[in-house]
């Protein structure tokens, strides 16, 4: 071929080239990219220069896309899994819903100060009064013989495993594992009594392990045994695991935030002796423990405990002076709240008993 027409083809393919570039710049198109870069590569023409600096913005657009598309299907992966676990969660016949609440002190009955009662007796108590009565306590502090004794009447009381809006009716709200029920709630406070310098011992008898029935009984005797072995127990602390239920299945988690955690509220439940209740004759002495030490609670973490509960009965509070059932939580929180809410608890408990030395 005559070198003047490889010349003139060569000019006329450029001239392509050149109206190429403009419609991919002006379109935003890449599909005018590989024909421009292929005839300049065959051709070794100077709007290869030109071309590259385009073939690389539409190639990382091209990647762009890419990642944008495996995103989606990313995406679309998550969501199919979601669904697939929102139909399986509803093939799960559920028993209600879980109500996630701070319980306030409207249920009070009484109160005076911080201090708010829920009195469900006939008795007619000035509970002011009581309180200006100082209990009859005092603690040794690094003692080798107990202080502090800590049982479970209902020790297999356990919480929901995770949080949800409805819970599945098969969910127990019982376990024999001591490393997720009362047994392991009542060791955070052990632990930390102990630390303080306050000597405490703890049963971990699962008193309503084979049977709910009668578990008073059993944890009675057990009650007995320890004080007879420890002369020295000045308290004795009944710690379980409250069951809030609404009438239609709703459960309750009572809970409020403290230093930006999540606790379950506890209640404080203290009894006396009325009616068919008798044998209880130090049921003062041991409402009066009660009472100083809500209020130091409300003062130290306010909503932290819910109303004290005022109760037509024994609880085995008879068998020795400065006894109290504490109640962590509900069946709806989580264990971690429950052992969160221990910790602050014996916070409080080791203040108050220190006062007492």
């Amino acid at each position: 071929m005559k070198p003047k027409t490889i010349k003139s083809i060569k000019k006329y393919l450029f001239s392509v080239i050149v109206l190429l570039v403009c419609l991919s710049v002006i379109a935003h198109a890449h599909v005018f990219v590989y024909p421009v870069r292929t005839i300049a590569k065959i051709f070794s023409l100077p709007a290869a220069s030109i071309i590259i600096p385009y073939s690389k913005t539409y190639e990382y657009k091209e990647q762009k896309t890419e990642n944008t598309q495996q995103k989606t299907e990313k995406t679309t992966e998550k969501t199919t899994a979601e669904n697939s676990e929102t139909k399986l969660a509803n093939a799960v016949e559920t028993g209600g819903a879980v109500i996630t609440e701070t319980i306030d002190k409207s249920g009070a009955t009484a109160s005076f100060g911080d201090v708010y009662i829920k009195n469900k007796t006939t008795v007619n108590v000035d509970f002011e009064k009581e309180f200006k009565n100082k209990p009859n306590l005092k603690i040794k502090l690094n003692s080798k013989n107990p202080q502090v004794l800590i049982v479970h009447t209902h020790a297999t009381e356990c919480f929901f495993p995770r949080l949800v809006s409805y819970y599945p009716k098969s969910w127990g709200e019982r376990d024999q594992d001591t490393s997720k029920n009362m047994v392991a709630v009542g060791k955070v406070i052990v632990e930390k009594l102990n630390k303080s310098g306050i000597k405490t011992v703890q049963s971990q008898t699962l008193h309503d392990k084979d049977e709910y029935e009668g578990s008073y009984d059993r944890s009675r005797e057990t009650i007995k045994k320890y004080l007879k072995k420890y002369p020295s127990i000045k308290v004795v602390l009944d710690v379980h695991r409250d069951a809030i239920n609404e009438e239609d299945g709703d459960k309750i988690r009572p809970i409020v935030s403290i230093n930006k955690k999540q606790a379950g509220q506890i209640m404080l439940i203290s009894g006396c002796e009325t009616g068919s209740i008798t044998g209880y004759p130090n049921w003062r002495k041991n409402l009066r423990f009660s009472l100083r030490l809500q209020q130091l609670l409300e003062k130290t973490y306010p909503s932290l405990a819910r109303p004290l509960f005022f109760a037509e009965k024994k609880y085995n509070q008879d068998l020795c002076e400065n006894s109290v059932l504490v109640e962590v939580g509900s069946q709806a929180n989580l264990i971690g709240e429950a052992k969160y809410s221990a910790e602050l608890f014996s916070n409080v408990l080791i203040k108050y008993l220190k006062q007492n030395t």
